[in-house]
């Protein structure tokens, strides 16, 4: 898995949700930035991208 798309129904997400996704590289989530708290929620900063998209 490299892309996951979250809807804008989540309100939560797990601290370490995608800890265990080494081939992730992008979180498009449908909600305004900050919205849900804990960004990337365990997944390695550095080449992973989380996109905002209200």
């Amino acid at each position: 898995m490299t892309t996951v798309n979250i809807p804008s129904s989540v309100n939560s997400i797990g601290i370490r949700c995608f800890e265990s996704c080494s081939n992730l590289t992008q979180i498009n989530i449908k909600k305004a930035s900050g919205t849900i708290e804990g960004a990337p929620w365990g997944a390695v900063i550095g080449n992973r991208a989380v996109k905002w998209e209200e």
